[in-house]
């Protein structure tokens, strides 16, 4: 083998490596089991959203840190992604389809917002992987897991929909092939009291 050759072939060793241990869910001791419905997500700290459109959006004035509890919304949909997962990268628009849904249903949109964690990536890898894709709803970076291993290690890719309080109603994990199961899920739990 040259040594040309050689280098070529690490270099796509490590990149399928970083592939494959970025799409993987969180494994080993001290992992938190995936939230199962009508349990609750623990308090989870965000920064204030860098945009004053997006802290409009989820209705959040601080400057500094918010809880997802302090979101102005009935419902929080969260997915979990992360932006050199190909699941996620496919995931991605529909996702922003599922947003532009919410965002056209006047009886939604009020009560429903949508976020992303970006398990395992910081601001710079999120901010061309938001660009790119033209993604719709505040990304949230998550680069050392904390945030995705306090919502169980789930996917990516996932999603979680959870009420004002933070009540676990719907989990999905994996590519969301099916958005209408999706929406119709959504308006399902919507109509609940």
């Amino acid at each position: 083998m040259g040594r040309k050759t050689f280098w070529v072939v690490s270099v796509l060793f490590i990149f399928g490596l970083t592939i494959i241990f970025n799409c993987l869910p969180a494994f080993g001791k001290g992992k938190t089991p995936s939230p199962a419905v009508k349990t609750f997500i623990p308090q989870i700290k965000l920064p204030a959203p860098k945009t004053q459109d997006f802290q409009n959006y989820l209705g959040v004035v601080n400057d500094s840190e918010f809880n997802l509890t302090q979101i102005r919304a009935k419902m929080i949909l969260i997915e979990i992604f992360n932006a050199f997962c190909p699941d996620c990268q496919k995931n991605a628009p529909r996702m922003n389809q599922v947003f532009s849904i919410i965002e056209n249903n006047p009886s939604l949109k009020p009560d429903i917002k949508l976020i992303g964690i970006a398990a395992g990536n910081d601001v710079n890898q999120i901010e061309p992987f938001a660009k790119e894709l033209k993604i719709k709803f505040p990304l949230f970076a998550d680069p050392d897991n904390k945030i995705h291993e306090l919502l169980g290690g789930i996917g990516p890719p996932a999603v979680i929909l959870s009420d004002m309080n933070g009540k676990v109603l719907f989990v999905h994990e994996g590519v969301l092939d099916d958005i209408d199961f999706l929406l119709e899920k959504i308006q399902e739990l919507h109509k609940q009291p």
